[in-house]
């Protein structure tokens, strides 16, 4: 009977003399469920839908008979005035496994799809999870060519890049497991990408960032064309060892680029703080050593080595740093052994200075917008607690860091503790800092708390914490009795309000006009000056 309905069907549409044309095809092998869409010459009218089993003939349109046999659905869609169709079928009952095509009447083009019973796409994901580096490429083409089970095919660039796709797969595969049909084929995506970043051109690498299909963090800071051409040159320089994991080595690749463009771009100036921001990438020999130099200049020396340089590589930019401080030892120059941390009655900060230190009777240029800190900063500069920039510079409207600021306070009648209790620490503050140690011996003091294990050591620090950390080492030094008020007491968070309205009586902190105080803002250098100034001379 099947077959005489599906002879008639087929004389109806051979007489009527329909081609066809390429439609979308979305299937689900699990309900038998197709979607079809596409766009059709035909406007407000009708197309015919064919649904065709071709795993048992190579040309339906040259065997009557077996298209005749292999006919699962003949339908008929409507367009709209713009020729647009889409429609939802069902294969039948007894649709077997096997390879389908679909055609709308239009063109000679079709779309293909692989219907798989249960058993075939166990087999299909079973065979995914035991795939190893030696069998992946056949276990690809296997349910991608031979039986589609995946409905997809991988890109081209996967092909391009086929060994170092292939390592990515079986590693994708391996941190997915369980497995189901819609991870396999994101993990081919995901492999096509890895291939791109490990063998790509510069196109096709930068492409592979702005898709970042693998979700790597990616510094928003550098364009990925900058960040391609230098991925390339540290992948060419130190390629992957044989034994390393692709998707090990494709964030490292990117960190390793992102730092070198951040060196290569930065001045002396600015390179303490490039090193800092990238330490744990760089990984620099003697770095601890660098970050605890007393005196900034020498530094700056090293920084020198550094600049201006076109770096393809972690290994040359490692080597010009060992070179750098290598000069310094030639000199005779010696890091403080303390690490960074500040001897008893002794302030130093982490403030960047020029190549040749500024005198300490030096008169700052840029000093004519603070005339009310001008005293304090010449008074800390003659006592070499801070210094300068390049240009005869003290950039007073520049803002602190917490690190900065503890380092700052923390010479100030401090015990300078040398048995640190391990017990003590914060998340964020790793022994490999420059402030470890004197905020460690801070917080050990009681000088500072942080929040929720958190130090924040690199965020800007606000008047109110500035103030609560002085008060926390004056306030046993002698009898604060005299409070002053502000307009914005309101603003100032409860733990901080005690040590504003004493500090402000007893004249060490200042508001900021208008009777307010200004709690949140940013301390600048110029209000830390006064500061600690203030602070140095009630106890002198």
């Amino acid at each position: 009977m099947k077959k005489i309905f599906t002879g008639v069907l087929l004389c109806i549409f051979m007489l009527s003399s329909i081609a066809f044309a390429k439609p979308a095809v979305d299937f689900n092998s699990g309900n038998k469920r197709l979607d079809i869409s596409g766009v059709s010459d035909v406007k407000s009218g009708v197309v015919t839908v064919c649904i065709v089993n071709k795993s048992n003939v190579d040309n339906v349109f040259s065997d009557t008979a077996a298209f005749a046999d292999s006919l699962m659905l003949f339908h008929h869609i409507n367009t709209n005035s713009e020729g647009v169709y889409s429609g939802k079928f069902a294969l039948p009952t007894y649709a077997a496994p096997g390879n389908y095509s679909v055609y709308v009447s239009g063109d000679d083009e079709c779309s293909d799809f692989y219907y798989a019973d249960a058993s075939e796409i166990s087999r299909c994901i079973s065979d995914f999870e035991l795939a190893t580096i030696d069998n992946i490429a056949t276990t690809i083409e296997n349910y991608t060519v031979i039986k589609n089970i995946l409905g997809t095919k991988p890109s081209e660039e996967f092909y391009r890049y086929e060994s170092y796709a292939n390592k990515a797969m079986i590693e994708l595969l391996q941190s997915e497991i369980p497995l189901d049909i819609n991870k396999i084929i994101s993990c081919l995506e995901k492999a096509a990408e890895a291939g791109v970043l490990m063998g790509g051109t510069k196109e096709e690498v930068e492409a592979a960032l702005t898709a970042n299909t693998l979700d790597i963090a990616i510094d928003s800071s550098i364009s990925n064309g900058d960040l391609s051409d230098m991925l390339i040159s540290v992948r060419e320089k130190e390629p992957i060892t044989e034994d390393e994991d692709v998707l090990d080595y494709i964030p490292a690749l990117i960190k390793n680029a992102s730092a070198i463009i951040a060196v290569n771009s930065a001045t002396k100036g600015e390179m303490t703080n490039v090193l800092e921001k990238y330490k744990q990438t760089l990984d620099l020999t003697d770095y601890k050593k660098y970050v605890s130099f007393t005196d900034d200049a020498d530094r700056i020396k090293v920084n020198k080595y550094l600049t201006n340089q076109d770096f393809g590589s972690l290994t040359e930019l490692r080597k010009a740093f060992k070179n750098g401080m290598n000069s310094l030892s030639n000199e005779g120059k010696k890091p403080s052994s303390s690490g960074g941390s500040p001897s008893a009655g002794k302030v130093t900060a982490q403030y960047q200075t020029s190549d040749s230190n500024i005198s300490p009777s030096a008169k700052f240029n840029d000093l004519y917008a603070v005339p009310w800190a001008q005293s304090a900063i010449n008074n800390l500069v003659n006592l070499g607690i801070v210094s300068g920039y390049e240009n005869n510079e003290y950039r007073p409207m520049q803002n602190v860091t917490r690190a900065e600021y503890t380092k700052l306070i923390m010479g100030i009648n401090s015990k300078n503790s040398k048995n640190l209790s391990n017990d003590i620490g914060f998340s964020d503050v790793d022994k490999s800092d420059w402030f470890y140690d004197i905020i460690i011996l801070a917080a050990k003091e009681g000088v500072v708390y942080g929040n929720d294990g958190f130090f924040y050591p690199n965020n800007n620090i606000t008047r109110e914490d500035a103030a609560v950390m002085i008060y926390r080492i004056v306030k046993g030094l002698g009898t604060f009795d005299t409070k002053k008020t502000f307009l914005d007491m309101n603003s100032v968070s409860d733990y901080a309000a005690e040590a504003v309205s004493l500090l402000a009586g007893a004249g060490f902190i200042n508001g900021i006009g208008d009777g307010n105080f200004a709690p949140k803002a940013l301390l600048t250098r110029a209000e830390a000056a006064v500061m600690i100034n203030s602070v140095l001379n009630y106890l002198n």
